[in-house]
Parts: structure tokens; sequence; C-alpha cells
């Protein structure tokens, strides 16, 4: 080997190691990128999404035909939820069957903001996104009149056989707020009614 051929080995090895670190400090930097920016909401445990899936399955598109659904990747902020007492008071006189163990359950799960994942299994097509999403995807794919719909988690009785959500819809400058109760038969999650709240 000569000279020119060793040092041509050795700029070659410098520049392997070169590449090398330059790929591990780009993947450190990446992970540290993830962890600082990573969303630390918590998410709907998965076994609440059957009570979710019949909510807006039955509830919301069993009353009318619905092009995409845009759902929202957060649950309801705990202040855009009825008052407690009002809402109790209300819903004792029109459901009465429900109790007040269903309402502790269902503020307890809603003190505060959980993720929503894409785990529906609904007859038509949806997105769960943020508001900014949905109307940059409105505007992309040429929607008139989306329907914009934002859940609470479930409240469950203390039998785990009936559930109630909170349910706000929007659509084409109309909207509503529901609670929905479901009722659980065997394993599965159907519409009992629809009890509006204003």
């Amino acid at each position: 080997m000569n000279a020119g051929t060793g040092q041509i080995a050795v700029k070659r090895r410098w520049l392997q190691f070169s590449l090398r670190a330059m790929l591990a400090a780009t993947a450190g930097i990446a992970l540290l990128v993830s962890l600082v920016v990573r969303d630390k909401t918590p998410l709907v445990p998965a076994s609440e999404y059957a009570i979710l899936n019949a909510a807006v399955g039955q509830g919301l598109i069993g009353q009318q035909e619905v092009g995409p659904l845009f759902l929202s990747s957060r649950t309801l902020e705990p202040n855009d939820l009825p008052d407690r007492e009002v809402t109790l008071q209300c819903l004792m006189k029109k459901a009465p069957e429900l109790g007040e163990g269903i309402f502790s359950d269902f503020y307890d799960r809603n003190g505060t903001v959980h993720r929503v994942e894409p785990r529906f299994r609904l007859p038509c097509k949806y997105h769960v996104t943020t508001k900014d999403r949905a109307k940059a995807l409105v505007e992309q794919l040429k929607i008139d009149a989306p329907r914009w719909v934002v859940m609470s988690r479930p409240g469950l009785a203390p039998s785990g056989r009936t559930a109630i959500v909170y349910v706000s819809s929007a659509r084409g400058g109309f909207g509503g707020t529901d609670l929905l109760v479901l009722g659980k038969d065997d394993d599965t999650w159907n519409l009992v009614k629809i009890l509006p709240v204003f």
C-alpha cells in the first residue's frame, strides 16, 4: 500500500465516522424533540370506544344522512359541559331511572380533556382531527356543510350497563347538544334515548 492509498483510506474512515456521528446526532435531536413536544393529553380508554361508537353511529348518523364526519380529536372541555346541578335536576325529571350515580361518574370522567383516536366503526367516512385541520380538509375535499362533532367521555351507571354521552354537533351553521342514553344488551351498546340539553 502506498502513501496515497493510505491517506485515502484514512479520509474514507473519517468521512464514514463523520456521517455516522451526524446521523446519530440527528436521531438524538429528533428523539429529544419528540419527547419535549409529545402530546401528554391522556387517551380515551379503549374500553369506552364501543359506547362512543354507538353514540355517534346510532345517535347522530342514525338520525339523518351524513357525508364525511369530522370528530374532534379532543373530548369536550370540562367548562363546556352543562352545569352539573341544573342538568341533574332537569334530567332526573326526564329520566329518573338513570339515578344520580351515573351523573357523578360522568362528571368525574370528564374532569380533564382526553385525546380521541380513530377507533370508530361507522357507516360513513370520518376524520378524527382538530377544527383547523378539519377546515383545511373541507376546502381540499370541497365538502358542503360538513358535520363537526365534539363529545364527552361516557359516564357509566354503577351496574355498568347504562351510559350517558354528551354530544355537541354542528352542521352548516346549525347545531345542538344532546345527552345520549345508551344501554348494553349482552355485549352490544345501543341507543336508548336522546335527551336535549339546553
